[in-house]
């Protein structure tokens, strides 16, 4: 009987530190996973850089639908043709599947809230790659919007050179 429950003892010490060590482990791999997370994230400079996700795939799918979203900036200015021009701020979540959800206007520059509307919507139907690890997202985007007098007028102060002279050497 004593033989047994010394087995037993010897067993279950060995179990614990097993675990034990394979709680080390898995700690130290988590720690070194944080620290690449991390690396990967800074710029070259050691400058906090953008996610990798946000900055390829998601601006990639918004880009894709830059049409489906002016729309609705044509749609405003049938309306209001004196909005020349203006900045929508907005955040969403993009699930493990790269569905959006919780869309929502941050700040609307445009001040209509029908043309706000349509680009949540617009927003709410795209579908983005899976993220990372299939874990959810947070996204904030601005979108910016410009009639053709607003385009133009940029284009002709982008050719008459910087606006502040430099001075003669």
């Amino acid at each position: 009987m004593n033989k047994l429950l010394l087995l037993l003892l010897g067993l279950a010490l060995l179990t614990a530190g097993f675990l034990f060590w394979q709680n080390q482990q898995t700690q130290q791999a988590l720690v070194q996973m944080q620290q690449q997370m991390q690396r990967s994230a800074m710029s070259p400079e050691g400058k906090k850089g953008e996610d990798p996700y946000l900055a390829g795939p998601v601006k990639n799918s918004i880009t894709k639908a830059a049409g489906e979203l002016q729309a609705c900036y044509l749609d405003l200015l049938k309306t209001k043709p004196e909005i020349t021009a203006g900045k929508v701020h907005l955040d969403w979540q993009i699930d493990g599947e790269g569905k959006v959800f919780g869309a929502g206007i941050v700040q609307n520059q445009l001040g209509d809230k029908a043309f706000g509307d349509c680009v949540v919507q617009k927003i709410s139907v795209i579908r983005f790659p899976q993220p990372p690890f299939g874990q959810p997202k947070y996204v904030e985007h601005s979108l910016f919007f410009k009639d053709q007098a607003a385009l133009k007028a940029d284009a002709e102060a982008r050719q008459q050179g910087p606006l502040v002279q430099l001075p003669a050497q």
